[in-house]
């Protein structure tokens, strides 16, 4: 009966260890914030939303995200550099596509096709 007792109380001790740990995992790698909300907005509901909008919320997002030193998602700067070249600020643009290109070297050859694009 002892044996028994013990064996419950370490399978116990184990099952709530192992319940903290999984308690305690981060969330996840990147910050996603409100940025796929915002792009199935665009994409759904176009015109519900202006590009100096998107720009400003993606904008402040990416503060937010740099304040709790938190990794901004792939795709983010990508799409601010685009949202960038449609309102005509193309030097802004090209410092987003670098900033991607840096943070996510597998994308250079996309980025690079688009600056291509960009400067015709």
């Amino acid at each position: 009966m002892a044996c028994y007792q013990s064996r419950v109380k370490l399978i116990s001790c184990f099952f709530i260890f192992g319940l903290w740990i999984v308690g305690c995992a981060p969330t996840g790698i990147y910050q996603w914030g409100d940025y796929e909300k915002n792009l199935y907005k665009r994409f759904i509901k176009p015109g519900s939303m202006s590009t100096r909008e998107e720009i400003m919320l993606l904008e402040n997002q990416l503060q937010k995200t740099y304040s709790e030193t938190q990794i901004p998602p792939p795709g983010l700067h990508v799409h601010l550099g685009y949202l960038y070249s449609e309102d005509g600020q193309f030097s802004r643009a090209l410092e987003h596509f670098n900033i991607e290109k840096k943070r996510f070297p597998e994308s250079t050859h996309f980025i690079d096709g688009l600056i291509t694009r960009m400067k015709k």
